[in-house]
């Protein structure tokens, strides 16, 4: 009974203590519903975070626009007013990589960044090191053409 008012991890490790997995029967009979998930815990975490200059960010839009570098999309055609001005700066060497070298910031200018749109964004650093904008560019899939 007291079961199903604990959350997913602690049933997860229940069960793994238990040598019961997330399908056992076990944890069906005990009144578990395995289709209701936990979310919104308030969780409090110390992190350390990159400070970005905003004067970097609008002389590479002067000197590379607004369209993503790699896939051309641009904000302000999908979503007009709402989208206008918007663009990602992606650092083209990794800002974790650079800290490495330097706690105390360095010198950096537009050519060292370039715009990208949300998703190349995202796409770039879902690999370490994060991909080239080349290899991204050669990974996207491109709608065929329809005849009109």
């Amino acid at each position: 009974m007291y079961l199903g008012k604990l959350t997913n991890r602690m049933i997860e490790i229940f069960g793994a203590y238990a040598g019961l997995n997330a399908t056992s029967t076990g944890l069906e009979k005990a009144g578990v519903d395995l289709t209701v998930f936990q979310e919104g815990e308030q969780l409090r975490r110390e992190r350390t975070f990159f400070s970005r200059n905003p004067k970097l960010r609008e002389e590479a839009i002067r000197k590379h626009g607004l369209n993503c570098t790699v896939c051309n999309f641009d904000f302000a055609t999908v979503y007009g007013v709402l989208g206008a001005g918007y663009i990602e700066m992606h650092h083209l060497e990794s800002v974790s990589e650079r800290a490495s070298k330097s706690t105390s910031g360095w010198s950096i200018s537009a050519e060292d960044v370039r715009p990208l749109c949300a998703n190349c964004h995202r796409m770039v650093h879902r690999r370490r090191p994060p991909l080239s904008l080349e290899e991204l560019s050669k990974l996207i899939v491109r709608a065929p053409q329809v005849a009109g």
